[in-house]
């Protein structure tokens, strides 16, 4: 039961620790699901939309991180 704690907060601290990345990560997933379930768009475009999207994500937050670093 101590392993299963420490796994949750380890996930829990994770996905904190960058709020903007998570909020974001949460937003296109949310877009995605609506865009596949209320209207007729091709699944292919949804998905490249939603890796686009992922990839714009990750390339923020490396930018981002690669800011604050400087300034130290």
């Amino acid at each position: 039961m101590k392993i299963l704690q420490e796994v949750v907060v380890e996930l829990f601290s994770m996905f904190m620790a960058d709020v903007r990345m998570t909020i974001f990560t949460l937003l296109l997933v949310a877009m995605a699901a609506t865009f596949l379930n209320f209207t007729s768009i091709n699944t292919v475009w949804i998905g490249a939309a939603f890796f686009i999207g992922c990839l714009v994500t990750v390339i923020q937050a490396v930018v981002r991180e690669k800011r604050i670093r400087a300034k130290k």
